[in-house]
């Protein structure tokens, strides 16, 4: 990782690093189109946006549209530098009278999206700024979806989705994050039954006596749990199992659901993380498949140094 950037994001099959400082104040969850925007202690800092393309787009043409659209009648972009950057075009534009936006395109073939990234910098501090966003989409990797696992790294989860599976919602907020995921056939459509929840509870020493248990039974005090106690990440963790579907829809239906839940509490980041999945009792999805991680890599790597 460069000097200038400390902080990986993954998202929708996107990877990249920024500064440490940023954090993101904007997401959608889908794949085939949507965005991201980081801000730092003062504004916001880049926006990444990504769309599907049923063929290959002219990145000139495209170029030359964003430029237009982007352009000041009081002044003029800056010449292209952003071509020495492999597989990106782009220019610099004036923002205001104390900033300057580099605007990126990279068209990815794997994946079938159109990416463009626009990066704010301090006009007084230019050859750090173009440094930063060289940097930046130096970076950049979309790893696509289909038949690969999708990395999700932000909000102080890392985890990975299996194939098939997508994100198809959040729940953001500074001590409580959830993503909830639902696995779709080749056609695009979602099954009805199959899904998972990834969760991490902050500031956990303030209201979890440690009891795993029963904290799993006070969430969902309907069903019958099965307990088993496991490691997971280094830590002391329990296993959940219920058979069954708290929503009698389904049970009038016939698609009895297995609940099963990976549960445990991550001291160094003083949260309590859980993977909850739910699916047909004969193909049971294990909370192991999103191979969540509790401690960032680069807390890790603080910690061995």
């Amino acid at each position: 990782m460069s000097d200038l950037l400390k902080n990986r994001i993954a998202w929708a099959g996107l990877e990249f690093e920024t500064p440490a400082d940023w954090e993101v104040s904007r997401h959608s969850p889908s794949f085939p189109s949507g965005g991201l925007v980081m801000v730092d202690r003062r504004r916001q800092r880049m926006e990444v946006a990504w769309r599907g393309c049923d063929r290959e787009p002219d990145l000139r043409r495209s170029l030359e549209d964003l430029r237009e659209r982007f352009s000041q009648p009081s002044s003029r972009s800056e010449p292209q530098s952003l071509d020495s950057v492999a597989g990106w075009v782009g220019f610099w534009c004036r923002a205001d009278d104390q900033s300057s936006v580099a605007h990126a395109l990279h068209w990815q073939r794997g994946t079938g999206r159109l990416i463009h990234v626009s990066i704010v910098a301090r006009r007084e501090d230019r050859v750090a700024g173009r440094r930063l966003a060289q940097a930046i989409l130096r970076s950049f990797r979309d790893g696509g979806g289909g038949s690969r696992p999708i990395h999700w790294q932000a909000f102080g989860i890392d985890c990975q989705s299996p194939p098939g599976w997508r994100l198809t919602s959040t729940k953001v907020a500074p001590m409580d994050v959830e993503l909830q995921f639902r696995h779709f056939r080749s056609g695009g459509r979602h099954e009805d039954g199959p899904r998972a929840t990834i969760r991490r509870l902050g500031m956990a020493a303030t209201w979890f006596n440690g009891d795993m248990q029963a904290f799993v039974r006070s969430r969902d005090p309907e069903l019958d749990f099965e307990f088993k106690p496991c490691r997971c990440q280094g830590h002391d963790a329990l296993m959940a199992r219920a058979e069954g579907e708290i929503r009698k829809i389904y049970r009038w239906l016939g698609r009895r659901r297995t609940r099963l839940e990976l549960i445990w509490l991550c001291e160094p980041m003083n949260a309590l993380f859980r993977v909850i999945t739910a699916s047909p009792p004969q193909f049971p999805l294990q909370p192991q498949d999103f191979e969540l991680k509790c401690v960032p890599s680069m807390m890790m790597a603080d910690e061995s140094a």
